[in-house]
């Protein structure tokens, strides 16, 4: 393993990069990072704090985590580029695990995390979480199980819907099979009426759906240029208005499909639409307490056929 980054105080570099120790920096930016495995995609970086925060002065700052990589070994903490990051949060006295997943396709041999302070930053552990589904342990969020793996993902950001499908980012999912393989997809949402935040207001009739399809390719690099193919049964949607009590509404979707051996990158569109006004963002995932109201879980059965 190459370590590298500033975070050299407490354990050092090591201790963090195998989660038997702290590791700060006496800076308001500490990075820290290593050579990976560029032969897996990589899905995300998972960052957990000291017991006093991020801020190891035990100060209660904004913290921003950013996730970078690069092909050749970094100089500095902005060296390469930005592969992940995470939303301005206020720290807190307590342990804490953040995920920052990663939005690049490609791989970079040289991937490490950027924590910004108001003192000086802290870790205890960083650790890389790869997509590739393979004979080991190795999975997304949940160990194998019998063969089995899930993964499992929501969306916790304001996400208004625009007229025209788009995709939901902090949906993706990207993995490898290594043989054909049975995906079951389970997703459900909550949307709420956005109409009355516009100026003129609509409170109307709002088509809103999501669906989901996936790219597929025998290399990871041609996943890029794959097209998109529909998830067989994939889509749902509904229609609701700004009337009390049906300014609320969700979509379910629930399938299963036989996917190939090979690569592949599954994504999320949604759409809110009217003919009656064309502006983007009328209806929008619901978020409550911070928290969204939806989630998506993926079961991949190496073993498992259909009957």
């Amino acid at each position: 393993m190459t370590a590298f980054g500033n975070m050299t105080f407490g354990g050092g570099l090591s201790a963090a990069l195998s989660n038997t120790g702290n590791a700060y920096a006496q800076d308001v930016t500490g990075w820290i990072g290593k050579d990976v495995d560029t032969s897996r995609q990589l899905q995300a970086v998972r960052v957990t704090s000291q017991t006093n925060g991020f801020d190891a002065s035990g100060s209660t700052s904004e913290i921003t985590i950013q996730v970078r990589g690069s092909n050749t070994l970094p100089t500095s903490a902005m060296s390469g580029v930005v592969i992940g990051s995470l939303p301005t949060f206020t720290d807190v006295n307590a342990l804490t695990t953040k995920t920052v997943w990663v939005t690049a396709l490609s791989t970079y041999a040289y991937v490490w995390v950027n924590v910004f302070t108001g003192v000086w930053s802290a870790v205890t552990n960083v650790e890389y979480v790869y997509s590739v589904i393979s004979s080991d342990t190795d999975t997304i969020v949940y160990p194998v199980i019998s063969g089995y793996s899930v993964i499992k993902k929501s969306v916790d950001e304001q996400t208004p819907l625009p007229q025209v499908a788009a995709i939901i980012a902090p949906l993706t999912v990207r993995f490898e099979l290594v043989a054909p393989t049975v995906c079951t997809l389970n997703f459900q949402t909550n949307f709420v009426h956005r109409g009355e935040l516009f100026t003129p207001s609509y409170l109307g009739v709002v088509g809103v759906g999501v669906s989901f399809e996936y790219k597929y390719a025998q290399t990871k690099a041609g996943v890029l240029a794959a097209p998109l193919q529909r998830f067989k049964n994939a889509s749902s949607g509904m229609n609701i208005y700004d009337r009390n009590p049906a300014h609320y509404g969700s979509a379910t979707v629930v399938t299963a499909e036989l996917l190939q051996a090979g690569f592949y990158e599954l994504v999320c569109y949604g759409t809110a639409h009217t003919d009656a006004d064309s502006r983007n963002g009328l209806v929008g995932l619901l978020i409550e307490g911070g928290r969204g109201l939806n989630g998506l879980v993926i079961t991949l059965a190496p073993n498992a056929s259909f009957l």
